[in-house]
C-alpha cells in the first residue's frame, strides 16, 4: 500500500460525526482538535489505517482510532507509518489511555516511529507536548 495522498484526501469541513472510533457514532475525536488552531487536518477517505490526517505547525500526523489497545495496534501504526515521511508522529486514541498494554506501551517507547499513545480527551495537549519537546 501506498500513503494516501491527492485524491484520497478531502481538506476539512467534514462532519464530526463522521469520524468515530470503535464503531460508536457518539464517542468521536475531531472536537478535540476545534479548539487547537494551530493544527490542520484532512479526513482519510480511503482505509489504509489512518482516521485522520493532519499538521501541527509543521508536523504532520497520522491518528488511528482504535477501541483495542495492546501491542497489535502499535505494529499496525509502524505499518502505516512506514508509508509516511520518517518524522511523521503517528498517534493511536483509545476510549481511555491508562488502559493500554504494558506491552503496547514498551512497543510505542522503544518503536523507530513518532508514536503517541492517548485518549481522545488528551489528543491535543500530548501532541503539542510531544512536539515542543
Amino acid at each position: 500500500m501506498k500513503a494516501l495522498r491527492g485524491d484520497s484526501l478531502r481538506k476539512l469541513p467534514v462532519r464530526y460525526s463522521d469520524l468515530a472510533y470503535g464503531g460508536r457514532p457518539t464517542v468521536n475525536v475531531l472536537p478535540r482538535f476545534r479548539k487547537a488552531t494551530a493544527i490542520t487536518l484532512k479526513r482519510s477517505l480511503g482505509d489504509g489505517g489512518v482516521d485522520i490526517i493532519g499538521n501541527l505547525a509543521r508536523f504532520p500526523f497520522v491518528v488511528q482510532c482504535k477501541d483495542r489497545r495492546r501491542k497489535l495496534v502499535v505494529r499496525e501504526l509502524e505499518g502505516t507509518l512506514s508509508r509516511y515521511h520518517k518524522d511523521t508522529i503517528g498517534i493511536i486514541v483509545i476510549p481511555s489511555d491508562d488502559k493500554f498494554t504494558t506491552q503496547a506501551r514498551r512497543a510505542a517507547r522503544t518503536s523507530e516511529f513518532n508514536i503517541i499513545l492517548t485518549d481522545k480527551e488528551k489528543i491535543c495537549s500530548d501532541l503539542i507536548n510531544f512536539v515542543e519537546h
